[in-house]
């Protein structure tokens, strides 16, 4: 074999690898698993838990747990659900995409279930939680948001962005949050996005509220109202047939974003 040929078959070699890098796209970046409200939980008790994660997709997502359970197990969020006995618990989540895979884990510390653990994550009747949103997180304009609710609640979940004295109904495409088999997920805007500027360290609260059929019909009455008019007032209090289950605060960051391709009711 010649030096020219095998040199010419050597950056051939090189080229072909380097094409095969390039095209192929990375395995997803899991940036944060977390439960929710801490990963000490009592014993036969639950918690949330809540996986972020980014690449190229779909992306899927498989939970599994070595010693308690987690439903449902192929969801961004999840409960988990304490052993009888106390001890230490290890939780995965393997997130799938179209590069391939990545495994992360997360240890939970089960206690004595009793009064010494009164905040062991249970999710008792009524209950709703935030997966990926806490109190003085900053967010983008939009944000796909996710969580949990209890499998008796009755109702509509409808996400309200609260700001200036004014609520705001957050809608997909005419619509409220998905709710499926206790996990609940939908899109927020928190400000306005075609001009993201105005809004950079800004308080918003979101307020998760079931509605009864009263009170969605007002959402939704509000939401077409605001479309054909090109104007987004927001309500000056919740409808009748609307409770508050939860409220978390957050703040708008300092990023540009890109702002979306359709205008959406927000303040």
């Amino acid at each position: 074999m010649s030096t020219s040929f095998a040199v010419h078959r050597l950056l051939a070699v090189v080229a072909l690898a380097a094409f095969w890098s390039c095209a192929r796209p990375s395995p997803p970046e899991v940036k944060e698993i977390r439960a929710i409200p801490r990963p000490t939980v009592a014993a036969g008790h639950e918690a949330s838990l809540a996986v972020e994660a980014s690449g190229a997709g779909p992306l899927e997502f498989k939970w599994s747990a070595s010693r308690g359970t987690v439903e449902p197990r192929d969801a961004p969020v999840a409960l988990y659900k304490a052993p009888a006995t106390p001890g230490v618990d290890s939780v995965t989540v393997e997130v799938r995409g179209k590069g391939g895979s990545t495994i992360r884990n997360l240890t939970i510390r089960v206690t004595e279930a009793g009064p010494r653990d009164p905040m062991g994550g249970t999710l008792p009747a009524g209950k709703v939680t935030f997966g990926n949103l806490q109190d003085g997180q900053q967010v983008p304009c939009e944000v796909a948001v996710r969580g949990l609710y209890s499998v008796d609640l009755q109702g509509r979940l409808w996400p309200v962005v609260y700001v200036a004295g004014r609520y705001h109904p957050q809608d997909e495409g005419g619509n409220p949050p998905v709710m499926a088999k206790g996990t609940w997920y939908g899109t927020v805007r928190f400000g306005d996005c075609t001009h993201p500027e105005r809004d950079r360290g800004k308080a918003f609260q979101l307020v998760l509220v079931t509605a009864d059929e009263q009170a969605d019909r007002a959402f939704r009455d509000y939401i077409d109202k605001a479309r054909r008019t090109g104007d987004f007032p927001g309500l000056e209090e919740l409808p009748p047939g609307a409770v508050e289950r939860a409220r978390v605060q957050v703040i708008r960051d300092q990023q540009d974003i890109q702002p979306p391709k359709a205008k959406v009711p927000g303040p």
